[in-house]
């Protein structure tokens, strides 16, 4: 917050020059680069003004409360309203938050692999056939907001995925090592097969989990449109596309 010295577009001045020069190049190519923005305001769009005459006079709007995506996710309450300027040549601005930090409200998901838990189908089976009464759209959200409880406690029962791998990971290594001393040990050979499958489901859950949450960062991302974002877009779709369809016939 605070006065910036310079327009940032062209339509953030009236009377006077408004063309793009050298200083608000620079106060633009400033906020793309770290990718704050105009909070939504209300009051006055010009918060400077020289000279006020009959006609206006030169009017600026120089003053600003920007933020970025992170601080609107967490104050989504906040208000910004900027008051006429009085006696003064600079319009006060005022930026209020009712609440405070607000709840975050999580939608309907969970972890892909507890999928392949033995309970999954059957938790999601007993939760479909209890009776809801309501229109169709309202019992489905019934539904899932019921299984929200049960999937966690089955996500749960995996504990702490990458604690997991690393402890089987050693067991593996410790049995591998008395396999080697004891191969005719018949026993330590059940053990170790196991231990290996077990070691095996731990890294696909822990790899499946890893990419389930890369794919909602990479989504998160994207809602940014940074530079960064729209040049990778750019490179798939110039991977992804087609030249060209060879047909049987060879054509």
């Amino acid at each position: 917050m605070g006065d910036f010295n310079t327009m940032l577009f062209p339509h953030d001045g009236f009377d006077g020059s408004s063309r793009r020069n050298t200083d608000m190049s620079d106060f633009y190519a400033c906020v793309e680069d770290v990718e704050i923005f105009d909070l939504h305001y209300t009051g006055v769009h010009f918060t400077w003004n020289q000279k006020p005459n009959s006609s206006g006079g030169i009017m600026r709007k120089l003053d600003r409360a920007m933020g970025n995506s992170e601080f609107t996710s967490k104050f989504q309450d906040a208000t910004v309203q900027f008051h006429p300027s009085g006696l003064s040549d600079h319009s006060p601005v005022i930026l209020s938050f009712k609440c405070g930090t607000r709840k975050r409200r999580y939608g309907f998901k969970f972890d892909n692999f507890i999928t392949e838990h033995p309970a999954f189908l059957q938790v999601v089976k007993d939760e479909w056939a209890k009776h809801i009464e309501g229109t169709f759209m309202f019992r489905i959200a019934s539904h899932l907001k019921a299984l929200k409880t049960p999937l966690r406690q089955l996500r749960n029962s995996y504990g702490n995925l990458g604690k997991r791998v690393s402890f089987l990971k050693t067991e593996l290594d410790r049995i591998q090592m008395d396999v080697d001393k004891d191969p005719s040990n018949g026993e330590l050979g059940q053990d170790l097969g196991h231990i290996r499958i077990a070691y095996q489901n731990a890294c696909r859950d822990k790899e499946s989990a890893a990419k389930q949450r890369a794919k909602i960062k990479w989504l998160n991302e994207g809602d940014l449109n940074t530079k960064f974002f729209h040049k990778v877009i750019k490179e798939r779709h110039y991977s992804n596309s087609i030249q060209l369809v060879c047909t049987s016939s060879g054509v």
